[in-house]
């Protein structure tokens, strides 16, 4: 074997070492609870959400912005990585029309959500996640339902605020159905970046930070 073969696998196995110490630099520094604050998401991801594949389109349901939090757990079965808890708060709107009202309306509601899944840390900066499709659970917040004309016009608001409780089983089909599509397509917290207490970190084409709990 000639020396120069010898060279290149001495640099490879050097480069499998020195990212398997950054997985597990990664690993260490992100185990715990991070919470983040409410984060608008970009254009970028609201014209991703259009085309989404499972998303309802003829309703046209979409997040506006995440409050989320993360929970890191180690386990020794998963390599640098563990159990992960995640939950949030998901802003979430769709035009709605009604028979009672001539004008369309736009629907906003806060959607909480809960899931559980699997994490491992990827290189010096990147979290590969797995969620766990069945153990998503979402729940509508009542409280937070408001309602604004899509469209100018002198209609009192009075008679929006009327209709909450008879569009709320409609909006919520189609809003907690959009929160799950949002929650089972995350797979990736890339860019990552943790300095004592602070991390932050894209998913998609959004900058989320998040604080040590």
């Amino acid at each position: 074997m000639s020396k120069l073969v010898y060279l290149v696998l001495g640099a490879l196995v050097s480069v499998g070492i020195v990212s398997c110490d950054e997985s597990a630099k990664l690993a260490s520094q992100a185990e715990g609870i991070w919470s983040g604050t409410t984060t608008v998401l970009s254009k970028k991801d609201h014209h991703k959400d259009k085309h989404h594949a499972n998303a309802p389109q003829p309703l046209g349901a979409k997040v506006n912005s995440i409050t989320p939090s993360f929970t890191f757990t180690p386990d020794a079965s998963v390599k640098n990585g563990g159990k992960l808890s995640f939950s949030g708060v998901y802003s979430v709107s769709q035009p709605v029309s009604s028979q009672s009202v001539e004008v369309p309306f736009d629907a906003t509601a806060d959607i909480k959500v809960s899931a559980n899944g699997t994490w491992m840390a990827k290189d010096d900066d990147e979290i590969i996640v797995t969620i766990d499709t069945s153990s998503v659970n979402t729940t509508i917040d009542p409280a937070s339902v408001s309602l604004g004309y899509a469209v100018l016009t002198d209609k009192p608001v009075a008679e929006l605020d009327s209709l909450k409780a008879q569009i709320l089983p409609n909006i919520d089909a189609s809003f907690t159905q959009e929160v799950r599509n949002r929650v089972t397509s995350l797979h990736k917290l890339d860019d990552i970046k943790i300095q004592g207490t602070t991390m932050t970190l894209e998913i998609g084409e959004t900058d989320f930070t998040l604080n040590k709990q």
